[in-house]
């Protein structure tokens, strides 16, 4: 009796990433189907924890003093973070789920589901219910208390599941990220600021291919690590390291099996992009920024690479991060260093606009405007 709303949603779409890489028909209708159809029926009538169908066709679930989501934090009858009801990443996991059944149902020639009869209304009712006109992105959780509109990573999930029920620029909005910074002290005030995406398994692979925006690599003076292919303080032309072991391609992300620890500054941006595509998945994930505010990113790798704390040889991930400053060191080593700390005078403000993107794809990318647009390489680019 797991208390789990979502649980039995990600079936449906593990169901989903196995058809897409295999193609197999058989193993869909035979094995698969029957759990999807009877998962989306019993939601559709009503389960334990008052897991049903609103009216309107959207997922309800729970109760004031149940915590189904991820975010489940709970002591005794005091429930953190409330977010019974319609919260906005169960309710896209439906609304994916279903079009998902739809498709297959119609594709194999098998007896729809009966949850299929709210489709349509459930997609309308969707953005009624969830979308913020006012701060341009989709409410986090909707209940009897009504509207939660903090902002949470939760929508994410309306705009990237396979039918997701978000498009358009309203998807784009949704993705976008407005940040201001305010010197609230009576004196001036420096600063560093910057951004911290990062990315792991199972979308960080061998697959994967990396394009930024800038022409060079400056690696970092401090942070040798284990297995770094970057000499310290070395400059070098994007994506190529020349090692006394050869040419390295940066832009090439290691597999699991290939330890690397790497630390650099990306710098010399034409625009501030990146982007990070796995050809085997066939979509990628992207940042832009104006290079105006953030003219570096730090770009660091940590891959099975760093004994002890706080990696143990056991972190497999990467960055690239949006900066106002380098080196990587704090606002100190930045100030004795390189000088490219920001000032702000006493209750001076500065602000700046971020875009993720998800798209899909097999090649690299050439460029990722500010509203999101991807410009592709052609196919073996």
């Amino acid at each position: 009796s797991y208390n789990a709303v979502d649980s039995a949603l990600w079936f449906i779409q593990a169901a989903g990433a196995l058809f897409r890489a295999t193609g197999d028909e058989a193993f869909l209708r035979d094995v698969l189907w029957p759990a999807v159809s009877e998962i989306l029926d019993r939601y559709h009538d009503g389960t334990r924890y008052d897991i049903h169908a609103d009216a309107d066709g959207l997922l309800m679930a729970g109760q004031p003093h149940t915590q189904l989501t991820w975010m489940d934090a709970k002591l005794g009858e005091m429930v953190f973070t409330p977010r019974h009801g319609k919260a906005v990443e169960i309710t896209a996991l439906w609304l994916s789920g279903l079009e998902l059944a739809a498709e297959w149902a119609s594709q194999l020639g098998l007896k729809p589901p009966r949850a299929l009869t709210v489709r349509d209304r459930a997609r309308e009712a969707f953005v009624r219910t969830f979308w913020y006109a006012e701060g341009g992105y989709l409410y986090d959780c909707v209940n009897e208390r009504g509207r939660d509109a903090a902002i949470r990573p939760n929508q994410l999930l309306a705009v990237s599941l396979p039918h997701a029920p978000i498009r358009g620029e309203k998807g784009r909005a949704v993705v976008s990220l407005w940040e201001r910074i305010t010197n609230e002290a009576g004196e001036p005030m420096d600063f560093v600021w910057g951004h911290h995406p990062a990315f792991g398994a199972p979308f960080l692979s061998d697959a994967c291919r990396v394009d930024v925006g800038a022409r060079e690599l400056l690696a970092d003076e401090v942070f040798v690590g284990h297995n770094n292919p970057l000499g310290a303080g070395r400059r070098y032309t994007w994506p190529h390291a020349d090692t006394p072991t050869g040419l390295v391609d940066l832009s090439r992300v290691p597999g699991r099996d290939e330890p690397r620890y790497a630390m650099g500054y990306l710098t010399g941006f034409e625009s501030g992009w990146y982007a990070i595509t796995n050809r085997e998945l066939g979509f990628g994930v992207g940042l832009a920024w104006p290079v105006g505010v953030f003219p570096y990113a730090w770009f660091w790798q940590e891959m099975h690479a760093s004994p002890g704390f706080p990696f143990y040889k056991n972190c497999y991930t990467m960055a690239i991060e949006p900066n106002t400053s380098i080196p990587g060191h704090g606002l100190t080593a930045v100030m004795q260093t390189t000088g490219t700390h920001r000032r702000l005078a006493a209750g001076e403000s500065v602000e700046a606009s971020l875009c993720a993107v998800f798209y899909e794809g097999t090649s690299g990318v050439s460029a990722i405007g500010m509203d999101g647009e991807v410009w592709r390489l052609s196919a073996g680019g």
